[in-house]
């Protein structure tokens, strides 16, 4: 009974054995080059995005024609539609004026 106790303890110390030397082998060979090649991305690439076009700008344009052509009604419902949907248009502050 002793030594089929300590042929257990042997195999049980084999297994953890091997499960060390696989996660160690495996940190070398997936983990560590993933995070070498990520760190290598974030130091060559800077992302320079653009901003956002202004949408805002066209819908003015066509409210100030409405509002030349004399439709003053639609010029106003209009000018809400663009202040309600384009509020960071950069014509927001002259469209609460003509508003």
């Amino acid at each position: 009974m002793g030594r089929l106790k300590l042929v257990f303890a042997f195999l049980s110390l084999l297994i953890v054995a091997a499960a060390v030397v696989f996660v160690a082998y495996y940190w070398e060979h997936v983990v560590k080059p993933d995070l070498r090649i990520e760190q290598q991305l974030k130091e060559k690439v800077e992302v320079k995005l653009h901003p956002p076009p202004d949408l805002g700008i066209r819908e003015f344009e066509q409210i100030v024609d409405l509002l030349e052509a004399g439709e003053t009604m639609t010029a106003r419902e209009r000018l809400y539609y663009l202040m309600e949907y384009y509020h960071e248009s950069s014509v927001l502050p002259e469209a609460r004026r003509y508003v």
